[in-house]
């Protein structure tokens, strides 16, 4: 066993107090007194090389013996901080012990008391007889009755609404009725985290009836699509739940609110996230820049109404221009990685960002545009609010509506080239195999889904 009580922590201290005070003073005094005797025979012994050979190894000791004494206050007190924070679950123990002793006890009384008469017994066992356990239905009635005192004391006083709640925890969540009714039946401290889970539960089922009704009284019927739209809606915009919850309860107008969750449902149903991109092989290792990227250009296409194959080929060229990546300058401008410092400039004619924007004009409209929105020419979002805009109101309008027309990925890959990046170097065979590359990644995510 290690010891670690008062009396060895006082030996130890006393064996390095013992080496700092005894250590190398006999020794001192006999050279020092051998030096004088002996002249200059000492430098020829080499006692006074000895000396400080001597004195320094003396120093390097009490160094040692330093540290030895921190470290054992360390220890010490270590252990004395684990003893205190193992004594309240110690004392939970002994007390454990104590109720197990008392009922051994008791057994002993049984056992003594046979040996007297079968009457005795009989009379100690019936007098302890355990009372039966509480049916499962005694049980509920119990919970409910903890939770309507508790509704009340909370503030929830309309009987109707109290049992409203009652009613859908009975249907949907008995078992947290029954986790009630025990931890109040034992005084456990449990209680009061049971209800807070029992009216969270109730406040997030409600959203989801509130809309679930909105979405049955607007034709959409089908279960799975139900619960993908309040999945969504969940996950990225639970306060316009709240606000529709809210309305609804306060019979208020919440026909705009609603109509707002499907704005928002329907323009980012398609969204996809970072982890999706796990599985896309774009031939090289993707790094977490460039799957964010990926996932954000990959979102806003098909927030702006983009189909999948037209999608894919948009993607397909911004890899084989940017490789994912905002910060990119053009490879052949003298900037050979994906994160460039670049110093932007209008008339360098240095191709930069997701789509490698290199002539003047169009350099100069995307500085102006960032300029005009408060935005920044190297962050990722003003280049996809940028590209939005020359799509769909600047000076590639036109040529968007033509490309979307296209039947095929090839068709599409092969225009967005041509026509929007219009690269010196046509190589539509590298950059179908990268949209091949995409389009078996969106498969394979469709299927898993």
């Amino acid at each position: 066993m290690r010891d670690f009580t008062e009396v060895k922590r006082d030996e130890l201290y006393k064996v390095l107090d013992r080496i700092d005070n005894g250590g190398l003073e006999p020794f001192r005094v006999w050279s020092g007194r051998r030096g004088y005797d002996f002249g200059e025979w000492a430098d020829r012994l080499g006692i006074y090389a000895l000396m400080s050979q001597a004195e320094r190894l003396e120093q390097r000791i009490l160094e040692i013996n330093r540290i030895t004494r921190k470290q054992l206050e360390t220890n010490f007190e270590g252990v004395e901080n684990i003893d205190v924070k193992g004594a309240d679950i110690f004392r939970e123990y002994a007390e454990m012990l104590k109720e197990q002793i008392r009922a051994v006890r008791v057994m002993t009384e049984f056992m003594e008391s046979a040996g007297k008469s079968g009457k005795d017994m009989q009379r100690l066992l019936h007098s302890l007889t355990l009372q039966p356990k509480p049916s499962c239905a005694e049980q509920l009635e119990g919970g409910r009755k903890v939770l309507q005192s508790y509704l009340c004391v909370r503030g929830i006083t309309d009987p109707e609404e109290q049992q409203e709640i009652c009613s859908l925890i009975l249907e949907e969540q008995p078992d947290l009725l029954v986790n009630l009714y025990i931890a109040d039946y034992y005084n456990g401290t449990g209680t009061g985290v049971t209800y807070s889970t029992i009216m969270n539960y109730y406040h997030i089922r409600k959203k989801e009836m509130a809309l679930l009704t909105y979405l049955e009284r607007n034709g959409i019927h089908d279960a799975a699509e139900q619960q993908k739209i309040y999945g969504m809606m969940l996950k990225k915009q639970p306060d316009m739940l709240e606000d529709l919850y809210s309305a609804v309860s306060r019979q208020e107008d919440s026909g705009t609110i609603y109509a707002s969750i499907m704005e928002y449902y329907n323009k980012h149903k398609w969204d996809i996230s970072v982890e999706d991109v796990e599985g896309l092989d774009m031939g090289e290792r993707l790094d977490q820049g460039q799957k964010e990227t990926f996932a954000a250009c990959w979102n806003r296409l098909r927030q702006m109404g983009v189909s999948e194959k037209h999608t894919i080929a948009v993607m397909a060229n911004i890899f084989a221009e940017s490789g994912f990546s905002a910060t990119n300058a053009q490879e052949s401008a003298g900037y050979p990685g994906l994160y460039d410092e670049y110093t932007y400039a209008v008339g360098d004619n240095v191709g930069y960002g997701i789509c490698q924007w290199t002539v003047k004009s169009r350099k100069k409209a995307l500085q102006e545009y960032a300029d005009s929105t408060g935005g920044s020419v190297y962050e990722l979002e003003t280049q996809l609010n940028y590209f939005q805009y020359e799509m769909e109101e600047g000076m590639y309008k036109g040529y968007w509506k033509t490309f979307l027309k296209k039947k095929t990925i090839y068709e599409a890959t092969e225009f967005f080239m041509d026509i929007i990046e219009n690269p010196l170097v046509n190589n539509i065979e590298t950059r179908m195999n990268y949209a091949g590359a995409i389009e078996e990644w969106y498969i394979m995510m469709e299927g898993t889904d």
